[in-house]
């Protein structure tokens, strides 16, 4: 996803190189200067944060990263000056002014757009912390689904044709035709022929 990211980001500063391009990106964007000062940060980064472009820039960017991971991360950043790659990939944890934790991904790399100081940084980021939390929820729902389903007495088959494998039966089959008798939802494709026979 960070490859996706920069590239989109790439393309939408090579259309429209203003300040006002980072705002249309889905994903956060800051400029920070060589001293890790933030001098921007578009609307998806201040909407993480519960903050403002304002706010953030009488920040510096490591007052917003874990205290016990400052110094590691700011000097990974530092050596994109030095990198034969044209940017780096990295993972880092946000703490908020207003708390909490915001895991990101993010695609460092020197500024060469407005806005940029000799020297200073483009931060392209996902957060992470979004995507785990769907994921989750996702789990969750899927878990209950299967729960509901397991419980009815209504039979429940799903089979993957382009598989060609059985995905979930719940326990209706058990009751009504055994397991013993069609070899469980092992039986794939002979399921129905065996079943209707």
């Amino acid at each position: 996803l960070s490859g996706v990211v920069a590239t989109q980001a790439d393309e939408n500063l090579l259309v429209d190189p203003s300040l006002a391009s980072y705002d249309q990106l889905l994903v956060g964007a800051m400029i920070l200067n060589a001293r890790g000062n933030i001098k921007f940060s578009n609307n998806t980064v201040n909407a993480w944060l519960k903050t403002s472009t304002e706010t953030l820039s009488r920040m510096r960017f490591v007052e917003l990263l874990d205290p016990r991971k400052q110094d590691d991360i700011w000097g990974d950043i530092q050596q994109v000056q030095f990198s034969a790659e044209p940017a780096r990939f990295m993972k880092f944890t946000l703490v908020p002014p207003t708390g909490g934790q915001l895991h990101i991904s993010a695609r460092v790399s020197m500024c060469n757009y407005p806005g940029c100081d000799d020297g200073g940084f483009l931060v392209v980021a996902n957060n992470r912390t979004e995507s785990e939390l769907f994921s989750k929820n996702l789990s969750n729902r899927e878990r209950f689904v299967r729960a509901v389903l397991q419980s009815s007495p209504i039979v429940f088959y799903i089979y993957d044709m382009k598989e060609d494998k059985s995905i979930f039966s719940n326990q209706g089959i058990s009751r009504i035709l055994g397991y013993g008798k069609f070899g469980g939802i092992e039986t794939g494709k002979e399921f129905f022929p065996t079943l209707i026979h």
